[in-house]
């Protein structure tokens, strides 16, 4: 249920409502900053209306001492779609994972998405959050 108001900030519209914040919010999020380090591992989508797609894009750098190679991205729903490059990442060098939402319902969602890398058991996580509204 939406709480709170409505503010403007960087450019696009931000909610405050119950389940949506910051990463500190989301520190449940699996995945250490050993290997990626993400500008953010929550992206917040504002308003999207139902029905409607909106596309994100999450930047990171390789902060490990080796190459690494993002062998899949799972998402939680099929609402949500990802693109990455899949060649190797070198030590320091800087990548993205666009992802795209189209919202199914009207409300407030959450989703996760589940990177998966050469030589580890384990995904790392980030996620999208917004409101769908009709």
């Amino acid at each position: 249920m939406l709480r709170g108001k409505w503010r403007r900030g960087g450019g696009r519209r931000a909610a405050t409502h119950s389940g949506i914040g910051t990463d500190r919010e989301h520190a449940g999020l699996a995945g250490s900053d050993t290997l990626f380090r993400f500008e953010s591992r929550v992206a917040n989508l504002g308003r999207i209306r139902v029905g409607h797609k909106k596309k994100i894009v999450f930047r990171f750098t390789n902060v490990s001492s080796g190459p690494v190679v993002i062998t899949r991205v799972m998402t939680s729903c099929e609402c949500t779609s990802a693109v990455w490059d899949k060649a190797p990442l070198l030590p320091g060098r800087r990548s993205r994972i666009e992802v795209t939402y189209e919202a199914e319902r009207d409300g407030v969602f959450f989703r996760k998405l589940f990177i998966y890398h050469a030589g580890a058991a384990s995904p790392f996580e980030i996620a999208i959050e917004g409101v769908g509204e009709e």
